[in-house]
């Protein structure tokens, strides 16, 4: 999962741990955050240039909302990264999902308000919404999230089969980027993804916490998932970040961008900011007009398929091979009667 830089370092040298401060494994701690305001850790922040754990998916290029290039902007603040509605509610509610995973699990659970380093590579961080664990029995982290009703498929999904894998593309392979990067900083060996999801579950939690109630969040809205550490994506993620940091941060250097690309990014790492206006080509309208309608067309024709497609699987109804018109089609259906065509080909 690897791959060699010519003379881009993979670790940085490790400072010495901050005395006063809880350790859970072999992390080096660094600040705790404990009654500090938003303000003055997003300053902290940016002093360090780190790339903290929910930062690792944008930064290896598997973020749906962020590319390394924007990603990049900041962190080395050249761009100021508002929080989303949604990033601001799951912020607000995340003593209430911790209070509710100790009601679900009957475990103990407690908050972590500790800026944790990894310690050999200086500009991996991490912070830990909870951890849970007392006594001889090593602590294991948990990522607490609130995911709003219109992502609950990818919950199910991601419920049904396990596979981290077949999330990328979405945020929960991001997650679970996010909890093995806790895992490889502290060097322990369990961690668990804990989320309510949904508006009305959300609610319930208010209700309960602000008017004493006993409303029931069903159990349909409550995801947890075990992920255990392993220590290959770790070190690939450790050696990555460590590449990003040498090359795009002490270089000051962007990255170029990746999917999702964001256009107005890549205008300003074309064109920066104070460069003046950009150049006027008459002379190629009628080629971006030819490229917009074949782009248009190919929205129509991928639209096209995929409804010819689905007709296709209503039309067939069960597993099987079948002869159509010359063309072997695979079709099957997976454990819980949802039907897929799994391959159209010619007849040999």
């Amino acid at each position: 999962m690897t791959t060699q830089a010519h003379d881009a370092p993979t670790h940085a040298q490790a400072g010495p741990r901050r005395s006063g401060l809880p350790v859970l494994g072999r992390e080096v701690p660094l600040y705790s955050t404990h009654g500090m305001s938003r303000e003055e850790w997003v300053r902290r922040r940016l002093a360090m240039r780190s790339v903290g754990a929910s930062q690792v998916a944008s930064v290896l290029g598997w973020s749906p909302w962020e590319s390394p290039l924007t990603e990049w902007e900041a962190i080395t603040g050249r761009r100021e990264k508002f929080p989303s509605d949604p990033m601001v509610l799951g912020t607000t509610l995340e003593p209430l999902i911790r209070a509710h995973y100790g009601e679900v699990t009957g475990r103990d659970v407690r908050p972590w308000p500790i800026v944790l380093r990894h310690p050999t590579v200086e500009r991996l961080t991490c912070n830990l919404d909870a951890v849970s664990g007392r006594g001889p029995a090593a602590p294991w982290v948990i990522e607490l999230k609130y995911s709003g009703s219109r992502y609950r498929a990818h919950w199910r999904e991601f419920r049904e089969h396990g596979d981290p894998e077949r999330m990328r593309g979405t945020s929960l392979y991001g997650y679970w980027l996010q909890i093995q990067t806790q895992l490889e900083i502290t060097g322990l060996d369990e961690g668990e993804l804990f989320a309510v999801v949904g508006e009305e579950a959300a609610l319930k939690l208010v209700l309960n916490a602000m008017q004493g109630l006993s409303l029931t969040v069903p159990s349909d809205d409550v995801f947890s998932f075990h992920v255990r550490r392993d220590p290959e994506v770790g070190a690939w993620i450790a050696e990555q970040v460590a590449r990003f940091a040498y090359w795009h941060l002490d270089q000051d250097a962007p990255p170029a961008p990746t999917r999702p690309i964001d256009l107005a990014a890549v205008r300003r790492l074309l064109a920066p900011e104070g460069d003046g206006e950009p150049e006027e080509r008459d002379d190629l309208v009628e080629l971006v007009a030819e490229a917009g309608r074949l782009a248009s067309l190919a929205e129509e024709h991928r639209h096209a398929a995929a409804t010819a497609k689905a007709k296709l699987v209503a039309a067939f109804g069960r597993f099987g091979a079948f002869k159509v018109g010359g063309r072997m089609v695979i079709h099957r259906k997976d454990k819980n009667g949802r039907a897929y065509l799994r391959g159209i080909g010619a007849d040999e």
